[in-house]
């Protein structure tokens, strides 16, 4: 739903001075929610300030200025009214009754299904209200207020490492801690409390997740996007999970941040990396051998399929690469889509051993002389340990060929099988089956 155009936005207080209109006795804004504060347009379109930022900040209309927690609220209590209305529906009158307790009867059922309606189109007006929510507002709060950038690139707002798991994103905290943006430990990089089980999930998986909608995730709670705010109102700079699927929510949150995109040299790169990263925590934790650890593709899948090497994530190391190579090629073009309108507020950029500008592609992006030392090169791969995929191996695995479905409501556990028009595909001297297939297990 998009935010409808009213007299109110939300920006930040920094950029706003003498332009809020506060409650003289509370010193809070009338009517505002927590981290929000109303300012009249009008007075803001006099300011060269607040005419730079209305171009790039959402419009939101009085009415949404309710929490999202109260929102969620409102619509839990409805609907338990919804559910606790049903039983009394369908109750029926004995045979005793007489006609006009049969009457009084229709008439109650009539009234109860008029009840029922009404709060079922109650619900619907709550998620219409809490998608308005969603989409809408900059966040305001003493945290965001007191953080300012005070080192010497001109950037002066937030940057967002945004590209997936085993692009660089490790490395790229350090480098932009060393440019004097901040970072806590939450959002120096992976985040176990929020992102914890969601590490096979799409965007849209993760996303509705965070929010505690649509489909779940057994092992996160509803309303963690708050936390997930909480953290990022204390740090200029964040990267990992689950902040690279957060890009959007950021982007309203915090106008005028810049966002880094890390990319791999190649897709069958990004597989490699991320299978050769789970098979180090197998070692590690003695699930397999340190010569399984070295396996090719074809040895590996064979024994999976014989019950002699773990699964991956539940997943047979093909599957697991076809699920990868179609995560990372989807968030990439969900994210150049999104910011194609405003290429000045993302970055590019492939952060490897074997590249030397590194530090000026950074600097130049934000506005800052680039420093004389080495470019950080953070939780790289062993070099004694062998890729597993190799770009043959990714053409005959090419995700567009195959239908990959969800195969349960809670987690991201997927079934993928093979399009017809396509020639069976061979792992080694075994044809392809997936890991949820009947026949895979050879055992």
């Amino acid at each position: 739903m998009p935010c409808p155009r009213t007299n109110a936005v939300f920006l930040p207080l920094f950029l706003l001075g003498s332009l809020l209109v506060l409650d003289q006795q509370s010193g809070r804004s009338k009517g505002a929610r927590e981290d929000v504060v109303v300012v009249d347009l009008g007075q803001l379109a006099e300011s060269p300030k607040g005419k730079e930022m209305l171009g790039r900040t959402q419009v939101c209309a009085p009415g949404t200025l309710r929490s999202i927690t109260q929102v969620r609220d409102d619509i839990e209590r409805a609907r338990k009214d919804l559910l606790d209305s049903v039983p009394r529906k369908t109750r029926s009158v004995t045979a005793n009754d007489t006609s006009n307790e049969d009457e009084t009867t229709n008439d109650t059922n009539d009234e109860e299904e008029t009840t029922t309606t009404m709060i079922e189109q109650r619900v619907r007006q709550l998620e219409v209200e809490m998608e308005g929510l969603r989409q809408c507002g900059a966040r305001i709060n003493p945290e965001t207020l007191n953080l300012r950038y005070n080192a010497s690139c001109g950037h002066k707002g937030r940057v967002y490492g945004i590209g997936l798991f085993k692009t660089g994103t490790t490395s790229l905290i350090p480098a932009l801690k060393g440019l004097g943006y901040s970072a806590s430990k939450e959002t120096s990089g992976f985040n176990s409390h929020l992102f914890g089980g969601l590490q096979m999930c799409d965007d849209l998986s993760v996303s509705q997740a965070l929010d505690g909608w649509g489909p779940t995730i057994k092992s996160i709670e509803h309303g963690r996007v708050p936390s997930a705010a909480r953290y990022l109102d204390t740090s200029l700079a964040a990267a990992d999970g689950p902040w690279l699927f957060m890009f959007e929510r950021m982007d309203r949150w915090y106008p005028g941040s810049k966002f880094i995109l890390t990319l791999r040299n190649s897709t069958a790169s990004l597989v490699n990396s991320d299978i050769k990263m789970s098979i180090r925590a197998k070692v590690r934790k003695n699930v397999i051998s340190e010569a399984q650890g070295n396996y090719a593709l074809e040895e590996i899948y064979a024994a999976q399929r014989r019950g002699e090497f773990d699964l991956i994530w539940g997943l047979s190391v093909v599957d697991f690469a076809i699920i990868v190579a179609r995560r990372y090629e989807q968030h990439n073009d969900r994210v150049r889509a999104y910011f194609s309108e405003r290429p000045d507020a993302l970055l590019e950029m492939t952060i490897n051993s074997e590249r030397e500008d590194q530090w000026q592609q950074l600097a130049a992006f934000l506005d800052c002389a680039p420093p004389k030392h080495s470019f950080p090169r953070k939780n790289a791969a062993p070099t004694h340990q062998n890729d597993v995929i190799e770009e043959r191996h990714m053409e005959a695995l090419n995700w567009r060929n195959f239908y990959i479905t969800r195969t349960e409501k809670e987690g991201c556990m997927f079934k993928i099988t093979q399009k017809p028009g396509f020639e069976t595909v061979m792992i080694g001297n075994m044809s392809y089956v997936c890991t949820s297939c009947e026949g895979f297990w050879l055992r």
